[in-house]
């Protein structure tokens, strides 16, 4: 199944490739540094992106991490963007699912360091990538609303292999397909103030490592802004797994909820609280509220956060305080202005 994506890939990549425009590169790295003194980075991605012609675009995302390891794939999809009728649009190749609202988003461009722990547990460590299609439709109506459905070669929550020496054929009997939709309405409030809502949905096809399982998910964006440089944003979603034909209800609801002022070009200001609680299974429950800070000294191409958060697993409670820098070269830069 994964040879015929790629397959797919490569022909639609020579039928629409058709200009000579140079595409966008760009390299983005940071350094962490937590409360006790310890230095860590993620490492450094690479984004190569650009127009293959007027109706289609590539994005290719690969990412080294701070150690010994391979260069990791992150992302290389073409996106068919205009051209298709009815309204449609098409993506192939391995990217990050439309599911919820933080999946999609690259933690460069994150207001704060780390993506929630509720996330990070139901979608992974890096979120879910995965090579797949996945289609989508502007419906109809009058305002902006968008349906999309995808289907995928891995499940979601599955660990990324980093390992330079795994055999990939080693797990070959491993299968693991899904399924996932997701729809979203985008009104604008006013001239300045603009409001996203959406709904999912998402299913377990096949999966030799564990349970079938279908997930559930609601997700909101607010967001008022007067100018280029100032706005307030509340973002918010919420999970629920479940086993699928499972009579004992053994699910976990995951969420977040964050708000971010950005005051002028430099300076930003939040908070963030987030929690994971089960259902009829012996697993303690988290909960974590945390506040964060932004300073870009000049031109968007580098950015230093703060991230002081206090975390509760199983009565025991943690503080959390991080530290970061992120610099960019090129124009993809870590800010969401």
């Amino acid at each position: 199944m994964k040879k015929i994506m790629f397959f797919a890939l490569l022909v639609i990549g020579f039928a629409f490739s058709q200009t000579t425009v140079n595409p966008d590169i760009s390299a983005i790295g940071d350094l962490i540094i937590d409360q006790d003194g310890g230095i860590s980075s993620s490492g450094v991605e690479l984004a190569i992106q650009g127009y293959v012609n007027p109706f289609a675009r590539a994005d290719v995302f690969l990412h080294k991490h701070a150690d010994h390891e391979a260069i990791h794939l992150e992302e290389a999809v073409i996106s068919l963007e205009r051209g298709l009728p009815f309204n449609l649009g098409m993506r192939f190749g391995k990217f990050r699912p439309d599911i919820g609202k933080i999946n999609k988003e690259h933690a460069h461009t994150l207001f704060f360091i780390e993506a929630p722990k509720s996330m990070q547990d139901m979608l992974g460590d890096e979120m879910w990538g995965t090579l797949g299609v996945e289609s989508n439709w502007l419906l109809p109506l009058s305002w902006y609303s968008k349906l999309s459905a995808g289907y995928f070669t891995k499940a979601m929550g599955t660990a990324h292999s980093h390992d330079e020496e795994e055999d990939p054929d080693e797990h070959s009997e491993e299968t693991a397909t899904a399924i996932s939709a997701r729809l979203s309405h985008f009104f604008d409030l006013n001239d300045v103030t603009h409001l996203e809502i959406g709904s999912g949905y998402y299913r377990d096809i096949e999966n030799s490592e564990s349970h079938l399982h279908h997930v559930f998910e609601m997700d909101f964006k607010f967001k008022w802004r007067p100018d280029t440089y100032r706005s307030i944003t509340w973002q918010g979603e919420i999970f629920r797994k479940s086993p699928i034909d499972n009579p004992d209800n053994k699910s976990k609801l995951a969420g977040y909820s964050w708000m971010n002022y950005q005051f002028n070009k430099r300076w930003n200001i939040g908070v963030i609280t987030d929690c994971i609680y089960f259902f009829n299974i012996e697993e303690e429950k988290h909960q974590s509220v945390g506040a964060f800070f932004g300073f870009s000294p000049a031109e968007e191409s580098s950015v230093f956060r703060l991230t002081v958060s206090q975390e509760n697993h199983g009565g025991e409670t943690n503080l959390n305080i991080l530290g970061q820098i992120i610099w960019a070269l090129g124009p993809h830069k870590p800010h969401q202005f």
